[in-house]
C-alpha cells in the first residue's frame, strides 16, 4: 500500500513500513504526508506520531485551505455544507475549498442525506486542525456556530440543544449554554440514557459554578433536582441525596422546599439511612406547618439550612440564594 502510494520507492516505503507499526491510518497518512513533500523539503525523516504526520499535512495548505479545514474542525467529525456556509466568514466560496481538502483526502462526502454533508476521514484528523487554532478564533466559530444553529431553526432549536450546548459552551458567551445543557440532559433522561444524563446534568453544574452562580440559582436547582432524580433511578441514592441536598439549598419557596425534603427523604431510605429519612420527613412536616419548627435530631443533614444565610451548609454546595432575614 505504502510503496503504491509512494509510486514504488522502496526505501521510503521500507521506513514508513517500521514507523506505522501495522497501524493502516498511521500508514496511509505517513505514505501521503511523503507523497506530497516537495523534493527540496524531503529530507529522509520519518514522522515519530500520527498527529505529527496529520499537522506536517495540513501546514502546507493555503490560508484559505486552512481556515476552511480548521471551519470544518469546528462544525464536527460530520457536517452539513448550509451550516458550514452560514458560519464561513471568508471570501472565497467554502464549497470550492471542501471539494480541494475532499481530494486531498482530509474529507469525504456523505451521499443519500437530505442536505449535503461533509465527513472527515479520519477523528485524529479533526483534533489535529482544532488544536491547530487560536483559542480566540476558537470561541469566535463556536460561537457564530450557536448563532448560525439558533437562526436557521428558531421554532425548534431545542431540538438542535446537544449541538447548541456544545458551541455556546466553547464560546465566548458559555452562559448560552446552560439552557441547552438543561434540555439535552432532560432529553437524555427521558430516553433512559442514562449516564448521558448525568454527565450532560453535571457539565450544567459545572458551568453554573464556574459562572456568577447566584444569577442562575432557579436553573441550579432544577439541574440538581433533575440529575438526582436520575440518580436514584440508577440506586446511587447517596449521590441523590447530595443532589437533592444542593437543590434545597437554591429554593426560597415552602412548598418547593417540602417536596424535596420529601424526595430527599426516598434517597435516604433507598441509601439505608432510616434516621435521616425520618429527619427529612419532620423537617418537611415542620416547614409545612403541621409540627413546630424545632431543632431536628440528628445533627445537621437535614435542617443545616440557615433561612437567614439561604446557605446549606452540609451540602457542600457553591451556589445559595440569598433570603431576606
Amino acid at each position: 500500500m505504502a510503496s503504491g502510494l509512494l509510486g514504488g520507492d522502496r526505501a521510503a516505503a521500507a521506513a514508513i513500513a517500521e514507523r506505522g507499526e501495522r497501524n493502516q491510518f498511521f500508514l496511509e497518512e505517513l505514505a501521503r504526508a511523503a507523497r506530497d513533500r516537495t523534493a527540496e523539503a524531503a529530507d529522509g525523516t520519518v514522522p515519530e506520531t500520527v498527529q505529527e504526520v496529520l499537522a506536517a499535512r495540513i501546514d502546507p495548505l493555503g490560508p484559505d485551505q486552512k481556515a476552511a479545514l480548521q471551519l470544518a474542525a469546528v462544525l464536527g467529525r460530520e457536517f452539513s455544507l448550509d451550516l458550514a456556509e452560514e458560519v464561513w466568514d471568508g471570501n472565497v466560496p467554502l464549497e470550492a475549498l471542501l471539494h480541494v481538502l475532499k481530494e486531498l483526502e482530509f474529507l469525504r462526502e456523505r451521499h443519500g442525506l437530505a442536505e449535503r454533508t461533509f465527513v472527515f476521514k479520519h477523528a485524529l484528523t479533526r483534533d489535529v486542525a482544532y488544536d491547530s487554532m487560536l483559542q480566540a478564533r476558537r470561541r469566535q466559530l463556536h460561537g457564530q456556530a450557536g448563532a448560525a444553529l439558533e437562526q436557521s431553526a428558531a421554532s425548534q432549536r431545542f431540538e438542535q440543544c446537544e449541538l447548541l450546548a456544545y458551541h455556546y459552551s466553547r464560546s465566548a458567551e458559555p452562559a448560552r449554554a446552560i439552557s441547552y445543557l438543561r434540555a439535552a440532559g432532560d432529553n437524555a433522561g427521558n430516553r433512559y440514557a442514562n449516564e448521558e444524563a448525568i454527565a450532560v446534568y453535571r457539565q450544567a453544574l459545572r458551568l453554573i459554578e464556574e459562572l456568577d452562580g447566584g444569577s442562575f440559582a432557579d436553573t441550579y436547582g432544577a439541574v440538581c433536582e433533575s440529575l438526582a432524580t436520575v440518580l436514584a433511578r440508577l440506586s446511587r441514592y447517596d449521590a441523590a441525596v447530595e443532589a437533592y441536598q444542593k437543590a434545597l439549598a437554591t429554593v426560597s419557596d415552602p412548598f418547593q422546599e417540602a417536596r424535596l425534603h420529601v424526595l430527599c427523604s426516598e434517597a435516604e431510605n433507598g441509601a439505608h439511612h432510616y434516621p435521616q429519612a425520618l429527619a427529612q420527613c419532620d423537617w418537611r412536616s415542620r416547614r409545612s406547618g403541621r409540627l413546630p419548627l424545632l431543632p431536628t435530631p440528628g445533627g445537621c443533614r437535614p435542617g443545616s439550612q440557615s433561612r437567614k444565610s439561604g446557605w446549606a451548609s452540609c451540602t457542600g454546595s457553591t451556589i445559595r440564594r440569598d433570603t431576606a432575614s
